[in-house]
């Protein structure tokens, strides 16, 4: 069981990194070639969490706040739902 556990958290680190990563720089190639890029939020950041999470390594679910620190649609998002809501008073 632990095994699988240990597959699965791998698996899931390495997707959380593919898109971390893969998000700035498929917009930063977008932007040179003029083209326009949508990012993907917050996938990178939760499906870090939920390696940290299933990870059977001791006291690495501590580590779980990381990937929303690095995951950069994180904060994007928060903001623009900070504006909605701001918006949403008037």
């Amino acid at each position: 069981m632990e095994t699988a556990r240990w597959i699965i958290a791998g698996a899931l680190g390495a997707a959380s990194l593919l898109v971390i990563v893969g998000n700035p720089v498929a917009a930063l190639l977008a932007q040179r070639r003029g083209e326009s890029y949508s990012f993907v939020p917050v996938v990178g950041g939760a499906t870090g969490v939920a390696a940290c999470l299933v990870c059977p390594a001791i006291g690495f679910s501590w580590w779980a706040i990381v990937p929303l620190v690095m995951d950069v649609t994180v904060p994007m998002a928060l903001v623009v739902l900070a504006l909605m809501a701001l918006r949403s008073d008037d």
